[in-house]
């Protein structure tokens, strides 16, 4: 009786220390938004939507036309698109930057990507997630970079 029960309590015991150390699965993504080689900064999110499994997650678009997911996605194959971002979302609207037209990295704003873009339907952007750090670097007038 006795030993069943020391049976029971390192069972439990065993039981309830694997979920304390477990690491999230799946895949993070960050990567580049561009558009003729000049980067693109702007109130908006980059979205990458599992057509299959419905997973997704949305990184907001950095002044630097960088993007990061918080979020671990499953791998798995994943189109690309851009949201607006909501102006709640958008502490100061005055922070956008303003495009600058002059020399080779230029910055130019979301607004001058091209509307298809901003569909899931449409976007020709794809990226494969993997296990792990995964990189997605956007051009518009192409598809994956």
């Amino acid at each position: 009786m006795v030993q069943n029960f020391l049976w029971l309590v390192a069972i439990a015991f065993l039981t309830s220390s694997l979920g304390c150390n477990t690491q999230p699965t799946g895949g993070l993504v960050e990567g580049s938004l561009t558009l003729n080689g000049n980067t693109v900064s702007g109130n908006a999110k980059v979205v990458l939507m599992n057509m299959v499994s419905g997973a997704a997650a949305a990184a907001p678009l950095e002044e630097n036309g960088r993007f990061a997911t918080e979020e671990h996605l499953p791998p798995g194959n994943y189109v690309v698109f851009l949201v607006p971002a909501t102006f709640a979302e958008n502490e100061d609207e005055t922070a956008v930057p303003k495009p600058k037209r002059e020399g080779s990295n230029a910055v130019r704003d979301v607004s001058a990507i091209p509307r298809k873009y901003w569909d899931e339907a449409t976007s020709p952007w794809s990226c494969a997630i993997q296990e792990g750090a995964n990189q997605c670097n956007l051009n518009a007038g192409q598809g994956r970079a």
